[in-house]
């Protein structure tokens, strides 16, 4: 009973590595450290102990100083001369409690001392407390690695702003002149020209929409992404407008034919800012279409699922390896990311939890398909009652 009321104040246990010839002193230590609050993994030797802290990572070391082989002393210079185990505090077990030895310990790294005859209740103690002081150190280093990771990812933000801006701009004007070359030239240019200067057209049209969705990715917490309005969607009407506007698009260009099969019942709304919506549906498309080397088809199927409306987009006739299944909303994932922008799925992924949705995705290579399944919250969940 006592066991079970007993206080625990280490969650996990804390990782304690024993390293003392005597069977009595392992035996006496084990017994002080029984407490849920350790967990106690002894060696014989200095050899040992040594190269039992790779396996099992103590979080504190109890080194007795004086045995045969290889005194504690030289076991902690090697340990304290190794980058990866420096860190862990060691308390020396000593019989001999006089200055120049606690000195000794000290200059070599010893965080405390234990004088024998050991006393539970001082053993307890002082383990406890070099356990709590790395952890806490562990954590504020932890902490100061998350606070410098976000100031320079803010940096990084701001540079990236900055450049994909200024080089949209420098895109801008490049299309404005070639509308103006066109509009200059009519009929009388050549068709080879006239040829290459529409394929440079959607070149910098592609370049454009790829430093926008990059510019997105990059400032994350800027307010419009982060609070969103949150309003109905008819899910049927917005799909058709989407998949109008991108086949408008295709008119007169090489890319694959594409088609779309709907079964999306006609009033199902989902909650979503209405921009974020258009802008999901559209990128997913598009991406598709860009990156297919062969024709593909979408079927676009969609129900209420609890508080959840669920899409799932079947798309026939583009598929990716294993290898990158699981990472296909990464930037840069797609294998054919040379035709699309290579950050869409990205940022579709972005804005779908933004408005407090998740997404997925499972591709069949050897059906060539790939299934896309959005939730968005339901509209159903205005309604009263």
């Amino acid at each position: 009973m006592a066991e079970e009321q007993e206080k625990i104040i280490f969650n996990p246990p804390a990782r304690i590595l024993v390293i003392d010839d005597s069977s009595l002193n392992r035996q006496f230590i084990t017994s002080a450290l029984k407490s849920r609050d350790f967990e106690v993994t002894v060696t014989k030797s200095g050899e040992e102990g040594i190269s039992t802290i790779k396996d099992k990572n103590p979080e504190v070391i109890l080194l007795d100083i004086m045995m045969p082989d290889e005194d504690g002393y030289s076991v902690c210079k090697r340990i304290k001369a190794n980058s990866k185990t420096t860190h862990i505090p060691i308390i020396f077990l000593t019989a001999v409690d006089t200055i120049e030895d606690k000195l000794k310990g000290f200059e070599i790294g010893a965080a405390d001392f234990i004088t024998k005859p050991f006393n539970h209740k001082e053993m307890t103690a002082r383990v406890r407390t070099q356990v709590s002081l790395a952890r806490a150190t562990n954590e504020k280093e932890k902490m100061l690695r998350i606070a410098m990771e976000e100031r320079r990812n803010a940096v990084v933000a701001r540079i990236a702003g900055g450049i994909s801006h200024n080089f949209s701009n420098l895109i801008g004007v490049s299309i404005g002149n070639l509308l103006l070359i066109e509009s200059l030239l009519g009929n009388s240019i050549n068709p080879v020209a006239k040829e290459a200067l529409s394929d440079l057209k959607k070149s910098l049209e592609r370049q454009k929409t790829m430093l926008r969705q990059f510019l997105r990715l990059s400032n994350r917490g800027f307010s419009e992404d982060s609070n969103p309005e949150i309003i109905e969607n008819n899910l049927s009407i917005l799909v058709d407008e989407i998949f109008e506007n991108l086949l408008m698009q295709d008119r007169g260009s090489k890319t694959q034919p594409i088609r779309l099969q709907k079964n999306i019942p006609d009033k199902l709304s989902f909650l979503c800012d209405q921009d974020h919506a258009r802008e999901i549906f559209h990128m997913i498309f598009n991406e598709i279409i860009s990156s297919a080397v062969s024709p593909v088809s979408f079927n676009v199927s969609a129900k209420v699922d609890g508080l959840y409306v669920k899409c799932v987009i079947t798309i026939t006739g583009f598929s990716v390896s294993k290898e990158i299944q699981e990472s296909i909303f990464e930037p840069f994932a797609l294998p054919l990311a040379n035709v699309g922008t290579g950050l869409a799925f990205s940022v579709v992924k972005n804005l779908i939890e933004v408005n407090k949705g998740t997404v997925s995705s499972h591709s069949n290579t050897e059906e060539n398909k790939t299934i896309l399944e959005l939730n968005f919250l339901s509209a159903e969940n205005l309604k009263p009652g």
